[in-house]
């Protein structure tokens, strides 16, 4: 092994798989895709208006993360889009037989003792679907069956095996 192959095993997650697999138990594990909440809330510290441009910044930006909102999580309040995770950390959503998860890893995903943010039962899960492209920056949208929906951006390209659970939701 090189010198750039152990930078490069450094540098590089890895492969989650057995982790989750294990995780999830008995769901039957199908594939997992590195994601991030389409539309994040601003959870960091609240600044103060210092003059008229300030202001105007922070009107559009409250347009603009309206019109996010909008486009990426749907349903009524208390509904499953509208209760799912908006921060901007990254996570890896779970697909199993029994259930649609979110881990999260931090510390650039190296830990191996991931955090469960969220089980859904499959049989609450209407559709999984790419919104575009099905790689790096795409969209998916977790379709529930109380009529909600949520996105989350692709962090990286997901497993084959990802898509074709994805896939069979429909028939699931």
């Amino acid at each position: 092994m090189g010198l750039f192959d152990k930078i490069k095993g450094a540098l590089s997650a890895p492969d989650h798989t057995e982790t989750l697999r294990a995780r999830v138990g008995d769901d039957g594990f199908q594939g997992y895709a590195a994601v991030m909440a389409s539309a994040t809330e601003d959870t960091g510290p609240k600044k103060s208006v210092r003059d008229l441009t300030d202001l105007a910044q922070k009107g559009a930006h409250k347009l603009i993360d309206g019109a996010v909102q909008n486009r990426h999580i749907g349903g009524d309040e208390g509904s499953i889009g509208r209760s799912m995770p908006r921060t901007a950390e990254p996570m890896l959503l779970a697909l199993s037989e029994r259930s649609v998860t979110l881990w999260r890893f931090r510390f650039g995903a190296k830990k191996t003792d991931p955090d469960l943010v969220v089980r859904i039962p499959r049989e609450q899960v209407t559709s999984i679907e790419a919104t575009g492209k099905r790689t790096a920056r795409g969209h998916v949208r977790l379709s529930f069956a109380d009529g909600s929906f949520f996105d989350e951006q692709l962090l990286s390209e997901p497993a084959a095996e990802f898509w074709a659970a994805a896939d069979g939701s429909a028939s699931a």
